[in-house]
């Protein structure tokens, strides 16, 4: 564990997660832009509602307060420019992210990334979109069918049922990043990446439950900061998930060649 804990340390992931929470950061408003004016246009409010009820109960309430008021004024006047604005900057932002993420799984498992900037790119893009689908999905079942299964009288087996397909997409996530996010070739069998993708869902899965635990019980931050409270909650939960993937792809590099010898900065 001492081990592990120093090749953390020296594969500087509390720098890096600082770095990917920036980039998710800057990716939030334009994808919630995007999401907002794209299900405008195509399933009108009901659509809207129900989208900003899956966030509502996701993200921290704080922060979903402070920006819920923002996306709507935002997306009323021109859905269209909107649309085209919110797909680009969340491409350029979130690869952004994803493209750290990149770099950091190349130095945790000691690979030099000879690709060029549009592969790197292009791979960020892909791994971003298929992660978003699952992490969509993985919402979509922590908050369907709650009401309908407690009338039913199967709200247990479906409180089982959804947390099981929420946790197995999550998972399905961070599997893509530590597969296909390195530059080695695609180890699609390996257990050991999926031990570590499961180690990060859980991680971060026991990481935001106590965030919001927290938040839900003291005012402090919106009582010291304001409006900014919301900033600094969003960027916190942020951190916290990125520390939670990068972990997680420690990991798997530690179970999958076992603990280097040395530091990445010793090698180069």
């Amino acid at each position: 564990m001492a081990r592990f804990i120093a090749q953390l340390w020296n594969d500087d992931v509390v720098g890096q997660a600082a770095r990917m929470a920036y980039f998710f950061f800057l990716s939030l408003f334009p994808a919630l832009l995007f999401v907002f004016a794209l299900t405008g246009l195509i399933g009108g409010p009901n659509a809207f509602n129900t989208v900003a009820n899956v966030l509502g109960a996701l993200m921290p309430r704080a922060a979903w307060a402070a920006i819920s008021g923002s996306i709507r004024e935002a997306i009323t006047h021109s859905r269209p420019n909107v649309l085209s604005l919110g797909l680009v900057l969340l491409l350029w932002s979130g690869s952004s992210g994803v493209a750290t993420l990149s770099t950091s799984l190349n130095q945790m498992f000691d690979t030099i990334d000879e690709r060029n900037w549009f592969v790197r790119r292009g791979i960020a893009i892909a791994v971003m979109g298929a992660g978003s689908l699952l992490l969509v999905a993985a919402t979509a079942a922590m908050l369907a069918g709650l009401a309908e299964a407690n009338q039913h009288g199967f709200a247990v087996r479906w409180n089982v049922i959804r947390w099981a397909i929420a946790l197995t997409a999550s998972t399905g996530a961070n599997w893509l990043c530590y597969v296909f996010l390195p530059n080695r070739p695609p180890s699609w069998r390996k257990p050991e990446n999926v031990i570590g993708a499961a180690a990060a869902t859980v991680l971060w899965a026991v990481a935001t439950l106590a965030l919001r635990a927290y938040l839900s019980r003291t005012e402090q931050i919106a009582n010291t900061y304001g409006a900014l409270g919301a900033a600094i909650v969003l960027l916190l939960w942020f951190y916290i998930t990125a520390m939670a993937v990068l972990i997680g792809g420690e990991l798997t590099a530690w179970l999958g060649g076992g603990m280097r010898k040395g530091s990445s900065s010793d090698k180069r």
